[in-house]
């Protein structure tokens, strides 16, 4: 059996992070940016004749629907899950070490806003401030009992807001006058200029874009697709979860784990076949096999979030699969500055102020480029962790956080003194017996 690893330990320093944690946090940056890719960082509307922007071949299309049904949604859930986990950690360690945490988690949070306005200026989707704005709720949600954080945990990650919303519009007498073909003109207006803008347009107009409407659009889309209230659901699970200890190994936990993984998978599969059947409908006034199509995908979602998580924690409470995993924890370590890179390789890429390829790579490339990225962000993150404390963005926002410069680079050992040496007792490596 392993062992445990206790509130005290964990407060002790970095050696003792919950390397697990680490793992299941560069997991979801690896889907991440292969969402984003298959997207080609778009993050907005498609307007009207650029539906298949990026789809140049069959190859495209199979990329194009396992992208869709195995990386959207899926891994800002698990994100998002460990931001609310990261909350109960530090909650807990200011606890025991008896420090006060309100004030200065609020500053915490408003400078992740900052950092995320400015990433917003050059990538629309980005979702720090998101998470900036929500984490203030996690505050008043501490009070409540485990009982209550789970439950309003579920009832908001699978979207309940939204199905009753579609049953009261189905419910609602309907007003005969039809539903409009699409998106009115204006939005469809806007999202060509968008289009535009991002494939091919410069710096400039870029920043004064995103400046202009970025905050807007974005908290509207979150609004209107649940995201909002999902995402603060994951929050309070992740929250629920490290209150739980579910991450640290026991047996009770290993078989919870085996457990949900079946479940989650049995349910993924029955979402999916739901959503691929009866369909969706986003906004106005659905049919009732949409409604259920829409409530299929808030479980499909959230179930194949669940069994990623599940499994990456069966496979590392395996043996021998720990060490395997252990490839993903630098990354997820210095999990902000790798998302932050992440948008630089997009824009790079894909944008007009790089080598403007939106149009003119396709899916498969894009997935096939990202992974690569990926690979090379491992490498990177495995060096970097080794001599420094913290990634740069991480540095910063710590420095800032606590109002002064923290050190960067990791103290090097000095060997111990040796006052005296004995031929005798010298051993040369750990298979030469002394003699």
């Amino acid at each position: 059996m392993q062992p445990s690893l206790t509130p005290t330990a964990l407060s002790q320093g970095t050696s003792n992070r919950v390397q697990l944690i680490d793992i299941l946090r560069g997991f979801a940056l690896l889907g991440i940016v292969i969402n984003h890719a298959a997207n080609a960082y778009l993050a907005g509307a498609t307007p009207a004749g650029k539906e298949n922007f990026n789809i140049h071949n069959p190859a495209d299309g199979v990329m194009n629907f396992l992208a869709l049904l195995l990386t959207f949604g899926k891994f800002f859930t698990i994100f998002s899950f460990l931001f609310g986990l990261s909350f109960a950690i530090q909650l807990e360690n200011a606890a025991g070490k008896n420090q006060p945490f309100t004030i200065r988690f609020l500053w915490r949070l408003l400078i992740l806003f900052a950092i995320g306005f400015v990433h917003n200026l050059f990538y629309s989707g980005d979702i720090l401030v998101v998470y900036a704005a929500l984490g203030v709720f996690l505050l008043p949600a501490r009070l409540l009992s485990n009982k209550w954080v789970l439950a309003v945990a579920l009832l908001l990650v699978l979207n309940v807001p939204a199905a009753i919303n579609d049953t009261v519009a189905l419910a609602s007498p309907a007003t005969g006058t039809p539903a409009p073909a699409g998106p009115p003109p204006e939005i469809m207006a806007r999202a060509a200029e968008e289009f535009r803008i991002k494939s091919s347009g410069t710096l400039p107009e870029l920043v004064r874009m995103n400046a202009a409407s970025g905050l807007q659009d974005k908290f509207s889309f979150q609004i209107m697709t649940g995201r909002l209230s999902i995402t603060f659901g994951l929050f309070l699970l992740g929250m629920y979860a490290w209150r739980n200890k579910l991450f640290v190994y026991t047996e009770k936990n290993r078989r919870f784990f085996k457990r949900l993984l079946w479940i989650s998978g049995v349910a993924t599969l029955a979402a999916t076949a739901g959503v691929l059947t009866l369909g969706m409908s986003f906004g106005g006034r659905p049919t009732i096999p949409q409604a259920i199509g829409n409530f299929c995908l808030s479980i499909h979602q959230a179930a194949l979030s669940t069994f990623y998580v599940s499994l990456l924690v069966v496979l590392y409470w395996k043996k021998g699969s720990k060490s395997r995993l252990s490839i993903f924890a630098p990354v997820g370590k210095i999990g902000l500055s790798t998302y932050l890179m992440q948008t630089a390789f997009g824009l790079l890429l894909f944008y007009g102020i790089g080598l403007g390829g939106m149009e003119k790579i396709g899916i498969t490339t894009a997935v096939a480029l990202a992974i690569a990225f990926f690979v090379m962000q491992v490498f990177f993150a495995r060096w970097w962790t080794q001599h420094f404390q913290f990634g740069l963005a991480e540095w910063l926002w710590r420095s800032l956080t606590y109002g002064r410069v923290q050190p960067l680079r990791k103290k090097q050992q000095a060997p111990a003194p040796v006052t005296s040496i004995n031929p005798s007792v010298i051993v040369l490596d750990s298979k030469t017996p002394a003699p």
